[in-house]
């Protein structure tokens, strides 16, 4: 963790910037964006250019503790707009600030790898939909990356994400596990979770067990909902869908064939039910980041299934009916048969487009960071 006399010299400094220059230093402040411009069309340059096949997911992954250097979070403040400066500023305290500005940066930082050879972090432009969730805006349609580039933006004050898809929507969620589990989640979950999902819960005998399958399951949903880009307060909020785990041994190769994270031991698949009439279908992949992170990526694959439905026929996933045989006698019969209409999320066909690629990233200095992970739970690739 940065130490409070450090972060607070760099925080008191960036607060006490003008960002309403005078003209006899606005030429200073427009040299120095154009020098980090050029700083960074360098490094880029010297980069292979990162495409995306459609299909393929990039998750980069930040870790705030790893940025300690004061002249590089002053550099970060650089690449953000004057909005984007007064709401780091705004933060209640030091952590939140840092938290903020390291996540403007490397959405900035990461979606301009992407996008045409002109484009630097400082120059991207974002909107917002109607619930709030951000995109990409372009003056010119020939600037926008075609399939278009969607992406989803995550963070902790102790761990930051992004994730980055070519013409699929996708969601991107990361969770610090103990700030769930101290105590029982049934209590949230009664409120929150789908009468399926509470039901799996309430099943669970062990306190452990169940304060880390909560996570799970609602580390999973957060994805759902923000690859939707509605919210968890829109509707039909949480409650209108419902996520289910079956522990499955035959998950290894599709893993392997998806990631280069190994399998956990204990792995399960996912399945997904809705009550939305889209006619959307969805990927899902759950992942152990570290031991006290857990995250969760989901993929639309609607235009996907299309494609693969015109090569020979897929073997269809059994049916899930049997993933709470071992539910308490207690459930009531509504939520049984509930049960036993939810089907697991099939398999794509082999061989599958879809490959998630996941990287540790110190904006502007290094993308050779560890990340040691594991996969918890797959489900619709």
């Amino acid at each position: 963790m940065q130490s409070t006399s450090l972060s607070l010299r760099v925080f008191r400094h960036l607060r006490h910037v003008d960002t309403s220059p005078s003209s006899s230093c606005l030429s200073s402040i427009r040299g120095r964006r154009a020098q980090l411009a050029r700083s960074y069309h360098l490094r880029a340059a010297q980069q292979d250019a990162l495409e995306l096949a459609p299909g393929q997911v990039h998750i980069w992954w930040l870790q705030p503790e790893k940025v300690a250097d004061p002249s590089l979070l002053q550099r970060y403040m650089q690449l953000l707009t004057k909005q984007e400066q007064a709401y780091v500023r705004e933060g209640s305290s030091e952590a939140v600030q840092k938290e903020r500005l390291l996540a403007r940066t490397l959405q900035r930082t990461t979606l301009a790898r992407y996008c045409s050879g002109c484009s630097t972090p400082p120059s991207l432009r974002f909107e917002r939909n109607p619930h709030g969730k951000p995109r990409l805006s372009f003056e010119e349609a020939e600037e926008q990356p075609n399939p278009p580039l969607h992406f989803s933006l995550t963070h902790t004050s102790t761990m930051l994400g992004i994730a980055v898809s070519s013409g699929s929507l996708v969601g991107l969620d990361v969770e610090e596990t103990r700030r769930h589990t101290r105590a029982d989640p049934l209590k949230l979950a009664r409120r929150r979770l789908a009468p399926l999902e509470l039901a799996s819960l309430e099943a669970i005998e062990s306190k452990v067990g169940r304060a880390k399958r909560f996570v799970q399951l609602w580390t999973l949903k957060e994805a759902y909902v923000k690859a939707v880009g509605q919210g968890i307060s829109a509707a039909p909020g949480l409650r209108g869908f419902s996520i289910l785990l079956q522990p499955d041994s035959g998950l290894a190769d599709r893993a392997q064939q998806l990631t280069a994270a190994p399998l956990a031991d204990t792995a399960y698949r996912i399945s997904f039910q809705t009550n939305a009439e889209t006619g959307d279908t969805w990927g899902f992949m759950l992942l152990s980041l570290t031991n006290e992170h857990t995250a969760a990526v989901c993929l639309q694959t609607t235009w996907l299934q299309q494609q693969l439905a015109r090569q020979d026929s897929c073997s269809s996933d059994t049916s899930s009916a049997t993933v709470f045989d071992s539910l308490s006698s207690n459930v009531n019969d509504t939520v049984l048969r509930e049960l036993q209409s939810h089907t697991a999320l099939a398999p794509q066909c082999d061989p599958s487009p879809i490959k998630l690629t996941l990287f540790g990233t110190i904006p502007l200095v290094t993308d050779n960071v560890k990340m040691s992970c594991y996969v918890d739970a797959i489900g619709g690739f």
